[in-house]
């Protein structure tokens, strides 16, 4: 099992790239503005930002889309909705980070 520490370490890696179709099987598109900058603008739009569930025209699936065509996972929209309490909304910084999430070898 994962930490709430871990598991948000984890989703921030949503920060950088796309979801692309022919992987993910989800419309391609980015969850944040800057998919090629880690940082923390994942956390502050999931905040921030309203979501719509809506059906995905590739597999027709619900995703989180934003008015902006960002969008999320179920997976992401969840897990925010049960470790919020660790995300700060002003600036999306959260309560752990990459460097100081411990490690884990099994």
């Amino acid at each position: 099992n994962l930490t709430k520490e871990e598991y948000i370490a984890i989703i921030g890696g949503h920060t950088l790239g796309f979801a692309h179709s022919t992987a993910s099987g989800f419309d391609t598109l980015t969850w944040t503005a800057t998919p090629t900058t880690l940082d923390n603008s994942f956390y502050y739009d999931i905040i921030n930002k309203i979501w719509y569930d809506q059906q995905a025209q590739v597999n027709k699936l619900y995703e989180w889309e934003g008015k902006d065509n960002f969008f999320m996972f179920n997976c992401d929209i969840a897990i925010y909705k049960n470790l919020n309490s660790s995300i700060d909304p002003t600036n999306g910084k959260v309560s752990c980070d990459y460097g100081s999430c411990p490690t884990r070898n099994d």
